[in-house]
């Protein structure tokens, strides 16, 4: 009845049927390129440099693409791996030296190997070349449409919920890492470290659309097919 996926799963899902409805964006844009190599300081100096990330045909594949593109550049980019806790533990074993990751990723890395430093900010980039005051979304809490259609009180109650959730997490990290950790997700204290920068958000639907159009156009036109060919008409989203 309800799921959370990347934003663009969740309008491929709307646009090829049943129609799961978008009940609010859960989270903004977390990405960053950490570098061990000192010679990396800047988009131009990743030209001949192997950027590895998770998710090709997702959103850090055309983000990069997008940014890479907007500067004149071509950036190799080796997106093989599927799961960013396995790129991490690489970058953390010295095995990779350039990585595109999340969080908590980021600070797990950053935490672990003094080494390796942040340097392209993707959240300062988008805000740079969109000239946004805020990141771009990237997971959203979708709703079946039988149930929004059926039960909207029953959605909209969810809805708060998760609302209140996001909330507390925020307020509460050391408890919210321990929940975490007791699901098995991540360590306590790496999840309590990382939740202040993970953009944790509940942005509802109806305020969620200016922010949320202008980075599916830029999906759009790297690759329809993420989205299902077109951009989501009125009926995606979920009036609460």
């Amino acid at each position: 009845d309800f799921a959370v996926f990347p934003v663009n799963t969740a309008v491929k899902l709307y646009n090829a049927g049943p129609g799961y409805r978008l009940g609010g964006v859960t989270g903004l844009g977390t990405f960053s390129i950490l570098s061990r190599d000192r010679a990396v300081t800047s988009w131009e100096s990743l030209v001949g440099t192997t950027v590895f990330s998770t998710g090709k045909g997702a959103t850090p594949d055309y983000l990069l693409t997008y940014f890479a593109e907007q500067r004149g550049l071509n950036i190799t980019s080796d997106f093989s791996h599927n799961n960013a806790a396995q790129l991490a533990q690489l970058a953390l074993a010295g095995k990779v030296d350039t990585v595109l990751l999340p969080e908590p990723f980021v600070s797990m890395v950053l935490s672990g190997s003094p080494e390796m430093r942040v340097v392209i900010d993707f959240q300062e980039e988008w805000n740079r070349l969109e000239g946004a005051s805020t990141a771009y979304p990237v997971t959203v809490v979708t709703v079946n449409p039988r149930l929004a259609e059926e039960r909207p009180e029953t959605v909209k109650a969810f809805l708060r919920a998760c609302r209140e959730s996001v909330a507390w997490v925020k307020e509460n990290p050391g408890e919210a890492g321990v929940l975490i950790e007791k699901y098995g997700i991540l360590k306590a204290s790496a999840a309590a470290a990382a939740i202040p920068k993970s953009n944790l958000v509940f942005i509802p639907a109806a305020e969620a659309k200016e922010s949320l159009e202008p980075f599916l156009e830029v999906l759009l036109s790297y690759d329809p097919a993420s989205l299902g060919g077109v951009l989501p008409d009125e009926g995606f989203y979920f009036e609460d």
